[in-house]
């Protein structure tokens, strides 16, 4: 399952990254339309196509998500044939029963590759034998660190090259360990051969690189620099640059032109359209790819001074006592002053390219300081062969130091670090060998399943399942055909019609919603049925009839139910919608505490100000309405009796005539004696919307009284059919009823309001506008 959304960028999310932290297996959003919803459906429908947005999954497992929004009534029913929704065939018993096997041995599997994955990569409680290996790397780092800090003074010559580096002197340490044959010295001994050999001035030394000059000779030698690079001959204007003798001043007013123009840049005469164009001309690529060559060996022979100049500067840091320094100075002072010079000329070339230059001849500057180097070089090799024996010693007492470093100071330390540390290589090894096992058997499960899933599925069942609900519901003039392939279904009317693009916007709606319905309970192929995944609906109610939403909202909670119960595949739910009503009809749950999250639910608002969304986590739901508020009044011991009648009135009026559309006088016969009264008093307070004049006169009832229509309100509902909503809105507060009215009552209420039993006799004009509720949340 999805345990955490990031949005970054993305639509309308433009501002800060929104974190959806600690998602649930039942996650709802709430949010106007427009607000940034179905960004988040299509985030998780795809979230390769949103680079800047991120989910993360548990433990890694990513499962399959199936989207119900815009893009799926799109892609599945813009075309005459609809994807076939293959499931299991009724007679497939003993394939269900091996499917279901390897379902459990899939799982199964799936549970130890992950106890490996948390064994080798640790989570907040255990650091995982990964880390491990990587802490005890650190400590052994540190205790060979101690070693160098403790003997630097009187042995770092040995320690040379790995005084800088904790890392390296460990690795050294290892090394050692493993090749050092010397034997073991005192530490007094190791000090007195040190004070004899590490203190002497006869040393091996490195010799100096010997730098190429031979680049500046090569470009200074480019015939190109001795040419009169001019411009193209046979132009109109060519004629009066050569009398004029100078190209390049004419090649530098030309890019003036734009701002003189219609002005000539050289006389300040008024010129006419071509003489640009002749300039143009005259100064043609070739000319141009002259200049760009001229302008590339600038800049080599500027990258070979660099060069030079950062050579001479190491040279000249490394004091070597093998170099005449003063003289190697004075030969590099010469050599940069004739490069300085080859370079003005160069300089001199760019600006005026019809004029050839002239270089000096550093070869011989070149040859002075490549011999002091020379010298220096032979010098050092001198050196070298004097130094070679006492090197030897001095190489014999470094390796006798490093015996002693790790055959004594760090004999217990070395034992522990390998024992540790090959128990826990041989750990992660057998960790990753059995990840590779368990993954490739999955896959094979997989595979497996897939095959016999295929065995017997097909796409009938969902057809019959399909038309069955739309005629339970009403829709009798559609329904599904399978096609010829039978991999696919048509939509028909009565005869075989086309239904397709004849059906209305509430009819297209549900049946797209019954088909995901179907959907999220098979697949489009005839494998994959039992795969793992996540379901999203997006508003999924949309355009359809007040009565219908509460078949979706019916047909969905069974989905939440099988999903609690362990049912089926669906391992999370999102939730996302705009509607109320729907919103709290879909969260209404008996075992709530109040309105207080599930352990098993998220709640989350859908925001957007300021053109810019942003998303809210709610510990509890967030959704209030003026219904829900009016049902509040009735919850609990005490009932506010002076508002109890007009309570009652405006609930009825919501909910059976603007919500539902019903006429609730047609459940009169369903009341007799006494209590027909009391229905037909309770209900005669619905009217058209409007409360009528009668309603000033009503009397304020005693508890009593206010007890016997709260028992006459709550059968309405029952003889509705309407039962599980009283019990929803009632919650805790929900009482068995009570049956006993008595004629007493009943007097009382003729005497209270007489008008009331004129109103009964006056039918109402219903229509079916819906309530203006206020969404404090």
């Amino acid at each position: 399952m999805i345990e955490e959304i990031n949005i970054d960028k993305v639509g309308s999310y433009d501002g800060e990254q929104q974190k959806l932290e600690q998602l649930k297996e039942f996650n709802y959003f709430y949010g106007a339309n427009g607000a940034g919803k179905t960004t988040i459906s299509k985030i998780i429908n795809d979230e390769h196509s949103f680079p800047t947005c991120s989910l993360k999954w548990k433990n890694g497992t990513k499962l399959i998500p199936f989207v119900y929004n815009r893009d799926f009534v799109d892609s599945n029913f813009s075309q005459d044939k609809i994807k076939g929704i293959f499931t299991l065939g009724s007679d497939a018993k003993g394939i269900e029963e091996t499917i279901e096997k390897l379902n459990k041995e899939k799982l199964k599997e799936q549970d130890s590759l992950v106890r490996k994955q948390l064994i080798l990569d640790g989570n907040e409680q255990d650091k995982g034998a990964i880390k491990e290996l990587a802490e005890l790397e650190e400590n052994f780092k540190g205790d060979c660190w101690k070693q160098k800090i403790k003997h630097d003074n009187n042995f770092q010559k040995a320690f040379e090259g790995f005084r800088n580096s904790a890392e390296k002197f460990k690795h050294k340490v290892i090394s050692e360990h493993a090749s050092n044959k010397e034997a073991i010295l005192t530490h007094d001994e190791l000090l007195n051969k040190s004070q004899k050999l590490f203190k002497t001035e006869l040393v091996l030394y490195n010799s100096f690189p010997s730098p190429d000059l031979s680049g500046f000779s090569n470009i200074t030698s480019n015939i190109i620099w001795k040419e009169r690079i001019l411009g193209k001959k046979d132009v109109g204007i060519a004629d009066l640059i050569k009398v004029l003798n100078n190209s390049d001043w004419v090649k530098e007013g030309v890019q003036y032109y734009d701002k003189s123009a219609p002005l000539c840049p050289f006389c300040q005469q008024e010129t006419n359209g071509g003489l640009l164009e002749d300039l143009s001309e005259y100064f043609d690529a070739d000319y141009n790819i002259k200049k760009d060559e001229i302008l590339r060996l600038k800049e080599m022979y500027k990258s070979h001074y660099d060069d030079f100049v950062t050579y001479a500067n190491l040279i000249q840091l490394s004091n070597s006592v093998f170099l005449d320094r003063d003289k190697f100075n004075d030969k590099v002072e010469v050599l940069s002053s004739q490069i300085s010079a080859n370079f003005l000329e160069i300089d001199k070339k760019v600006k005026l390219l019809s004029e050839p230059v002239y270089f000096s001849d550093i070869d011989e500057a070149c040859k002075d300081v490549l011999n002091l180097i020379k010298d220096a070089n032979q010098k050092i090799i001198d050196n070298n062969a004097l130094a070679n024996n006492k090197i030897a010693e001095t190489q014999k007492l470094c390796k006798e130091i490093w015996a002693f470093i790790v055959k004594n100071e760090l004999k217990d330390s070395l034992k522990k670090y390998h024992d540790s540390k090959n128990r826990l290589e041989s750990k992660i090894n057998g960790l990753r060998s059995g990840i590779t096992a368990s993954q490739q058997k999955i896959e094979q499960l997989k595979r497996n399943l897939e095959e016999e899933e295929s065995k017997q599925t097909s796409v009938l069942p969902t057809i019959s399942a399909i038309n069955s609900l739309l005629r339970s519901f009403g829709f009798k003039n559609f329904k599904l055909l399978p096609s010829n392939d039978r991999s696919h279904y048509l939509i028909v009317r009565d005869g075989g019609v086309d239904a397709s693009k004849t059906l209305s916007e509430g009819e297209k709606t549900f049946i797209t919603f019954l088909y995901f319905y179907n959907l999220i309970k098979g697949s489009n192929s005839s494998s994959g049925i039992l795969s793992e995944r996540i379901v999203v609906f997006d508003d999924p109610i949309s355009s359809l009839d007040s009565d219908i939403l509460f078949i979706v909202t019916s047909l969905m909670k069974n989905i939440i139910n099988e999903v609690r119960e362990g049912i089926g595949a669906i391992k999370q739910m999102f939730f996302l919608t705009h509607n109320i009503y729907f919103h709290k009809e879909l969260t209404f749950n008996i075992k709530r505490s109040l309105d207080a999250a599930m352990s098993d639910e998220s709640f989350w608002v859908v925001r957007k100000r300021d053109k810019i969304s942003y998303v809210e986590k709610h510990l509890v739901n967030p959704i209030k309405t003026s219904y829900d508020l009016l049902w509040s009044e009735l919850r609990g011991d005490r009932i506010n009796c002076s508002t109890i009648q007009n309570t009652l009135r405006r609930i009825l009026e919501n909910y059976f005539k603007i919500l539902g559309g019903m006429d609730v006088r047609k459940l009169e016969s369903n009341f007799d004696g006494h209590e027909k009264i009391i229905f037909n008093s309770l209900v005669s307070w619905i009217n058209d919307g409007s409360h009528f004049s009668g309603d000033d006169l009503f009397t304020s009832l005693d508890e009593e009284a206010a007890r016997k229509y709260m028992n006459i309100f709550q059968r309405v509902f029952e003889h509705g059919d309407h039962m599980a909503h009283y019990k929803m809105m009632m919650g805790s507060s929900y009482k068995a009823l009570e049956k006993e009215i008595t004629e007493e009552f009943i007097t009382s209420i003729d005497s209270a309001n007489d008008d009331v039993k004129e109103a009964v006799i006056q039918p109402p004009n219903y229509t079916n506008t819906a309530p203006n509720d206020d969404v404090p949340f």
